[in-house]
């Protein structure tokens, strides 16, 4: 998905099966799932499958749906 499509009204699901949020003000796009949050540092990378959105940090997340992830 390009960045101008990543808003807090995305409904986006992560490889783990959590929800991914997103929140863009003056400092930037931040994306959070499951209480970790980092900031795209550089957007629409494009590559041979899609799309890669770099980050500035590592977005773990111990809870995970498996039905989720499935369909992420």
């Amino acid at each position: 998905m390009y960045s101008p499509l990543l808003t807090s009204t995305a409904n986006l699901t992560s490889a783990a099966g959590e929800p991914l949020t997103f929140l863009t003000n003056s400092s930037g796009t931040y994306v959070e799932s499951g209480g970790a949050s980092a900031r795209l540092v550089q957007t629409d990378v494009l590559v041979s499958n899609g799309v890669v959105h770099v980050v500035d940090a590592v977005l773990v997340n111990a809870e995970s749906d498996a039905g989720a992830a499935v369909s992420a």
